[in-house]
């Protein structure tokens, strides 16, 4: 038995609090990819150019770059009111509902598989499946990305 799963099975709430908080902050930058990722697919020549790491966090109603502070996740969903600091405009609720669902997914992989590559693994698996749901929810984008054809057939030999 690994150290790390002897330590989530002596403790079972700290392991899970790990869980959930490293969960809260993978889906605080999966907001990011399911926000940028559709902008920066469908982006036409000459317009602003999005990555998943620049510009840094903004608002985007007002496009005001967003203090650590305020980028906590779900925190600071909770201290702001649901609303942005710069703007007082409603932030969506998506956001922290997405942090909370992988905090929890994190938590839930973490009791239902052993710690490693196997935790690994599923991790993967739920975040990914997660961003494209909700980016395919938000932009039915994912369909119109992949092409399905018709199969051909080879042409014979002569």
């Amino acid at each position: 038995m690994t150290l790390l799963a002897a330590f989530s099975l002596q403790f079972p709430l700290i392991w899970g609090g790990f869980l959930f908080i490293f969960g809260l902050c993978f889906g605080s930058f999966f907001n990011v990819v399911i926000y940028r990722l559709p902008l920066m697919l469908m982006a036409e020549e000459g317009q602003e150019r999005l990555s998943l790491s620049f510009p840094p966090s903004f608002c985007p109603q007002c496009r005001q770059p967003v203090a650590w502070r305020d980028n906590v996740p779900l925190f600071s969903f909770l201290l702001l009111k649901g609303r942005s600091r710069c703007c007082a405009r409603p932030i969506s609720r998506r956001y922290p509902l997405t942090e909370l669902f992988c905090g929890l997914l994190f938590v839930l992989a973490g009791y239902r598989l052993n710690p490693g590559f196997a935790l690994l693994g599923g991790l993967g698996l739920l975040s990914t499946l997660l961003v494209l749901a909700i980016i395919d929810a938000r932009t039915q984008l994912l369909l119109s990305l992949i092409h399905i054809s018709e199969p051909t057939r080879p042409e014979p030999i002569s």
